[in-house]
């Protein structure tokens, strides 16, 4: 089953898919900087939403970060998430998902050689501290079941870049 959303990213008090875990996620934000605008075509600035494009100087990874987010909340154990990033920041949209708890984190290349893609691993697994062993056993129990079965739904989940309105 394939399902495509729109949901607005940076407002996740918005969100229409709260309870809601994925296989795969994939996305293409907003990643281009102001400063990388004048060397843009200009077919691109014309027909593209600004909002669909352009980035924060001084916060270029804003998008990555709270996909990222998202992705520790709502993909299934080693469900995979697929991101088309800025070339000029491969190696820091990288680290990030590092810092995440992303593992198997493939850096890729267009047909130029340019950092185009990333694939990573969700294997974050949560840990209350403060649970005893039998109930954490019971609630790793229970979540593997809930995986089990998501994965024999084989849902697909795709995040679009979702700050477009649906006016643009």
């Amino acid at each position: 089953e394939i399902e495509f959303l729109i949901d607005d990213i940076l407002n996740p008090a918005q969100y229409s898919i709260l309870n809601t875990q994925y296989s795969i996620l994939i996305s293409n934000p907003p990643y281009v900087t102001n400063l990388e605008k004048d060397s843009m075509h200009q077919n691109v600035l014309d027909h593209e939403p600004h909002s669909a494009l352009f980035v924060p100087d001084n916060d270029p990874l804003l998008f990555y970060d709270r996909i990222a987010d998202f992705a520790k909340e709502h993909l299934i154990l080693k469900g995979l998430l697929f991101l088309e990033i800025n070339e000029n920041l491969g190696a820091e949209t990288v680290e990030l998902l590092v810092q995440k708890g992303f593992k198997n984190i493939e850096l890729r290349q267009d047909m130029r050689g340019r950092d185009r893609m990333i694939k990573a691993r969700q294997e974050f697994r949560y840990r209350n501290p403060n649970a005893s062993e039998n109930s954490e056993e019971r609630y790793l129990a229970r979540i593997f079941q809930q995986e089990a079965q998501i994965l024999m739904k084989e849902q697909l989940g795709i995040i679009a870049s979702g700050l477009c309105s649906k006016n643009e």
